[in-house]
């Protein structure tokens, strides 16, 4: 099953010109619609004309909607130096992919080793006092020390344990695991690495630079999740549902299709009266980059309307047209509505009332017969 986008163009309306020239007879219309021309057999023949009834095709109904392309804000990272310190290294550009893990910048400070010092100083040190404590404790059961003695030793041993504890908590912020860390591993550089694999799209890191915890040195974008985040006005809101396919074009590559899914609706309006429509995309092209705009149509329904294959449509005056064959070389000139195209077919809305099951209309040959138009309306002229 074929099914074409609805799409909805303006009425056609408007006088064509004909004369006679040679073999070939253009009748001037008796209405602002038609036209009709006379080919002989052999030009028929020559031009490989053919005819076919308009068949009726299933039509997919479309809300028209405009949007960019966005990634969920978990997968935009900044990322900063958990420490100050000097840029040691860095060989990062913009456009460059990353992986979890890699290693995205080195930086060197006095204190990133002082942070190290400190941690194994009070690791020490209150190794020491868990073993004065328990001490204190066996001299107070046998009732040789005084209270006092043994108040001081737990609350000393309980300072350095949360200073332990929060100095461990740093060592992991920057990176280094706390439980096994000796003094063999002491060092003044750190390794900045990716949370997560994407795209570098910012650099504001360069050697011999000093960052601190505020400054943002690389952003990267985990293009993975990529969507379609589209604007559809409020009067569309109730023909909205999760599931319906979403077919968009770039704005800077005109033509090219692409296809989502509906698999979020918004629920509040924005300021210019619409909803946002986010849209799953199907596949990983990477000509999808965040922030570039696209023009969308989303998928509603069906209907059934006339359908052509493409070749039978051609324009004339800037409007499209159709030649229905009224008998052997005889055909009169159909202005037609476009509302879509898919898979080589054109979905057509006629101007005028008259049923199209019965009408035959030209599928091959069309530009030839159009030829013949203009060279006639240029002679007449």
């Amino acid at each position: 099953m074929n099914i074409l986008k609805y799409s909805l163009i303006g009425a056609v309306s408007f006088l064509f010109a004909a004369c006679n020239s040679g073999n070939t007879k253009v009748e001037k219309a008796q209405t602002t619609t038609t036209s009709i021309i006379e080919l002989t057999a052999e030009q028929v023949k020559n031009a490989g004309i053919t005819t076919e009834a308009t068949a009726m095709r299933p039509i997919s109904k479309t809300i028209q909607a405009t949007g960019k392309l966005e990634v969920p804000p978990q997968n935009r990272v900044s990322v900063s130096a958990p420490i100050g310190g000097f840029v040691k290294s860095t060989n990062l550009l913009e456009g460059m992919h990353v992986h979890k893990g890699d290693v995205l910048a080195e930086i060197e400070h006095q204190d990133i080793l002082k942070l190290q010092e400190d941690f194994l100083e009070t690791r020490e040190r209150k190794l020491m006092l868990l073993q004065e404590l328990e001490r204190q404790r066996l001299l107070r059961k046998d009732e040789v020390n005084a209270v006092k003695s043994l108040q001081q030793a737990e609350s000393e041993f309980n300072v350095t344990q949360i200073r332990f504890l929060g100095l461990s908590e740093r060592m992991k912020i920057i990176g280094m695991n706390p439980e096994n860390f000796e003094k063999e591993n002491l060092r003044s550089t750190l390794k900045i690495r990716a949370s997560q694999a994407g795209y570098v799209t910012s650099v504001q890191a360069n050697a011999g630079k000093f960052v601190s915890p505020n400054d943002v040195l690389f952003e990267l974008i985990n293009v993975e999740h990529l969507h379609a985040e589209l604007q559809v006005n409020e009067k569309f809101i109730g023909a909205l549902r999760e599931g319906q396919k979403i077919h968009f074009e770039l704005a800077n590559q005109p033509g090219k299709k692409f296809d989502a899914e509906v698999y979020l609706i918004g629920k509040s309006l924005g300021d210019n009266r619409s909803i946002r429509v986010h849209g799953h995309i199907n596949g990983n092209d990477l000509a999808l980059v965040p922030g570039l705009f696209i023009e969308a149509k989303i998928e509603t329904g069906l209907d059934s309307l006339p359908s052509l294959p493409m070749q039978a449509i051609v324009r004339f005056g800037g409007r499209p047209v159709v030649f229905e064959g009224l008998s052997p070389g005889k055909y009169q000139v159909v202005p037609i509505e476009i509302l879509g195209e898919e898979d080589g077919f054109v979905a057509i809305k006629p101007s005028n009332k008259e049923a199209w099951g019965s009408r035959k209309i030209v599928t091959n040959g069309a530009s030839a017969i159009l030829g013949v138009l203009i060279n006639s309306s240029e002679t007449e002229e």
